[in-house]
C-alpha cells in the first residue's frame, strides 16, 4: 500500500510539474513584448505619437487571452482536455509565426490576438488538470502551483524578450516559441484524459463577453476620451457596460455558463474579483513603463530596461511566495490589505525617477512595488477556492484570472490613450523654426533645446503614469475590505 501511495504521490508530482511548464511557456508571451516594443515598433515604422495603436500588440493578447480562458473550459469538457490542448498549441505555434513574420503592425497585432487564444486556453485545462490530479486535501496546492507558474511566467516575459533582442533580435522572441511548443506537446503525452461529460457551449454569452470587452477597450483606446473633444467614446462606453449587465442576466439562464454567475452571491468573492481587477490595472503600468522610460528617456538598451524591471518581478515572485505564508498566519484581508498599501508607497517613489535618480532608490522602490502586489495574489485565488463549491473551483479561479486580464486590458489602454494625448498636445506647442535647409549653430542649439525637452515630457508623462498606479492601489483597498478576515466565513451578498 505504501508503495501505491507513493507512485500516486509521484505520477501527481509529474503532472503537476508538466501542467505548470505549459502554462509557464504560455504565459511568458503576454509580457514578452513589453521589453521588444521600442525594437519592434523601429523595425516597422511606428512612431511614439502612434503608441496608441501600437499598444494593441499588447491590448489585443489580452483580450485574446481574457476571452479563452471561460470558454476553453467547456470545450474540454466536450471535445476532451488532449485534443483542446493540441488545437490551443497549434493557434498559439500560427499566431508566433505569423508575428515573427510580420512586415505591418496590423499583422502584429493579429497574429498577437492568435497567440493569446491558443494561450489562454491553457490556463484552464491546466487548473481543471491540477485539480484532478492530486487528492482532495491538496486540491487548493494544486492549483495555486498552476497559478503560482502563470504569474511566473508574467512576470519573467520582459526579461526573456530584452534578452531575446540583446543576443538576436525581437522576431525571434516568435521564432524560438517553435521548439517551446513542441516540448509543451511531450508534456502532453503525462496528462490524463478526463472523461468527458455532457456539455454545451454558451456562443451568446461568450459573443457578448467578447463584443463588450472589445467596446469597452475601443472606448477607453479613443484618443478624444481625454479630450472631451466627441462624445463617441462614452457611447460606446455606456454600450459595453449594457453588454455586460445583459451578459450576467443571460449567465443565470444557462446550465453551462461561460461565467458562473452563482458564484458571485458571495461578497469575498465580489471583493476578490474587483481588486483583481484592480491589481491588474496598476500592475501593466509599472511592466509597461519601466523599459519604455529606460529606452526613450534615459537611452539604455532593451537589456537594461529588462535588468530594471527584473527588480520589481523578482521582488513580485518573492511576495507570490510569501503570500502564502503569511495569509495562513494572518488571513487574506491583512494580506491583501498590507500588499495594497506597500505597493502603493512603491509606486509613489517609482513616480519620482528621473534622469539621475540613485540607483538604491530604484531597487527599493521596485522591491516595494513587487512585493506589495506579491503579497496579493494568493488571498484572491485562495478565496476564489475557499468560497466556491467542489464542481465550480474550477471556474472561480479562472474568474479571478479573467478578472486580472480584464484590468490589465483596460489599464493598457487608459495609460496609452491618456499619455499619447498629453504627449502629442503638449509636442503640439513647440516648434523648430529654421531659416534655411543648412545645419548653423542656431538650429543645432534648437535641435538640441527641442530633444531635451521632448524627453522632459516623456518623463513627465511617465512620472504621472506611476502616480495612477500608486492612486489605483488605494483604490483597491476598498473592494478589499469586502474580503473576510478568515477564509471559512462566507458571507452572502
Amino acid at each position: 500500500m505504501a508503495t501505491k501511495s507513493k507512485s500516486s504521490n509521484w505520477d501527481s508530482l509529474v503532472i503537476l510539474t508538466a501542467v505548470s511548464l505549459v502554462v509557464f511557456l504560455a504565459a511568458l508571451d503576454q509580457t514578452v513584448v513589453v521589453t521588444i516594443l521600442p525594437p519592434l515598433m523601429f523595425d516597422l515604422g511606428i512612431s511614439f505619437a502612434e503608441l496608441n495603436s501600437a499598444s494593441w500588440i499588447i491590448t489585443g493578447y489580452l483580450i485574446g487571452y481574457t476571452v479563452a480562458i471561460p470558454i476553453t473550459g467547456n470545450l474540454a469538457d466536450l471535445y476532451g482536455y488532449r485534443r483542446i490542448l493540441v488545437f490551443a498549441l497549434l493557434l498559439f505555434l500560427a499566431g508566433s509565426v505569423l508575428v515573427a513574420l510580420s512586415t505591418s503592425l496590423s499583422a502584429v497585432i493579429v497574429g498577437r490576438v492568435t497567440q493569446a487564444l491558443g494561450g489562454g486556453a491553457t490556463i484552464p485545462i491546466g487548473i481543471a488538470l491540477a485539480s484532478r490530479a492530486v487528492k482532495p486535501q491538496y486540491r487548493a496546492v494544486g492549483i495555486g502551483m498552476v497559478g503560482a507558474a502563470a504569474e511566473l511566467g508574467l512576470v519573467l516575459g520582459p526579461l526573456y524578450g530584452g534578452f531575446i533582442e540583446s543576443w538576436l533580435n525581437w522576431r525571434w522572441a516568435f521564432w524560438l516559441n517553435i521548439p517551446q511548443v513542441a516540448l509543451m506537446s511531450l508534456c502532453i503525452l503525462v496528462f490524463p484524459s478526463p472523461s468527458r461529460r455532457k456539455s454545451t457551449i454558451d456562443w451568446i454569452g461568450s459573443a457578448l463577453l467578447v463584443g463588450s470587452l472589445t467596446i469597452l477597450l475601443i472606448a477607453l483606446s479613443s484618443e478624444d476620451i481625454f479630450r472631451f473633444s466627441s462624445i463617441k467614446p462614452y457611447l460606446l462606453g455606456i454600450t459595453s457596460i449594457v453588454g455586460f449587465i445583459v451578459l450576467v442576466r443571460h449567465e443565470q439562464s444557462q446550465n453551462d455558463p461561460i461565467i458562473d454567475t452563482h458564484i458571485l452571491r458571495f461578497r469575498p468573492i465580489l471583493g476578490a474579483l474587483a481588486t483583481k481587477s484592480i491589481v491588474g490595472a496598476t500592475l501593466i503600468i509599472p511592466m509597461v513603463t519601466i523599459p519604455l522610460m529606460t529606452n526613450t528617456i534615459l537611452d539604455q538598451g532593451v537589456v537594461e530596461g529588462a535588468l530594471r524591471l527584473l527588480r520589481l518581478t523578482t521582488a513580485l515572485a518573492a511576495g507570490v511566495f510569501l503570500s502564502g505564508l503569511v495569509t495562513t498566519r494572518f488571513g487574506p484581508r491583512i494580506t491583501t490589505l498590507s500588499g495594497l498599501l506597500i505597493a502603493c508607497l512603491g509606486l509613489f517613489f517609482m513616480s519620482s525617477w528621473g534622469m539621475s535618480t540613485p540607483e538604491s532608490h530604484v531597487t527599493i522602490s521596485s522591491i516595494l512595488t513587487g512585493l506589495g502586489i506579491g503579497l496579493v495574489m494568493a488571498p484572491l485565488f485562495l478565496i476564489a477556492i475557499e468560497f466556491a463549491a467542489p464542481h465550480t473551483i474550477v471556474r472561480s479561479v479562472s474568474l479571478v484570472l479573467v478578472a486580472r486580464m480584464i484590468g490589465m486590458a483596460i489599464g493598457m489602454a487608459a495609460m496609452t490613450s491618456w499619455g499619447v494625448d498629453q504627449f502629442q498636445s503638449l509636442i503640439d506647442q513647440m516648434s523648430i523654426s529654421s531659416e534655411s535647409q543648412a545645419i548653423t549653430p542656431r538650429l543645432e542649439a534648437q535641435l538640441a533645446e527641442y530633444s531635451r525637452s521632448i524627453k522632459e515630457v516623456g518623463l513627465g508623462i511617465f512620472q504621472n503614469f506611476l502616480l495612477g498606479a500608486s492612486v489605483l492601489s488605494l483604490i483597491a483597498l476598498v473592494p478589499a475590505l469586502a474580503i473576510s478576515k478568515n477564509a471559512e466565513r462566507i458571507r452572502v451578498v
